[in-house]
């Protein structure tokens, strides 16, 4: 009974832990310069129209 409490416990650390980690991940700035993006596709294509637009999106 008393086992089943600790390993119980050690569980709710260990998932504690892990959402501080996260969260200090997610506070970093990135990127902290602009992205060169490449398409090997023709101008005016589905993908250089959606890589085009997502800038404008702020993704």
């Amino acid at each position: 009974m008393v086992r089943l409490h600790i390993s119980s416990f050690s569980k709710v650390l260990v998932v504690a832990f892990a959402s501080f980690i996260t969260l200090t991940a997610q506070a970093q700035s990135f990127p902290n310069r602009p992205i060169t993006m490449l398409l090997p596709l023709a101008v005016g294509s589905a993908g250089d129209v959606a890589l085009r637009i997502v800038p404008l999106m702020g993704i």
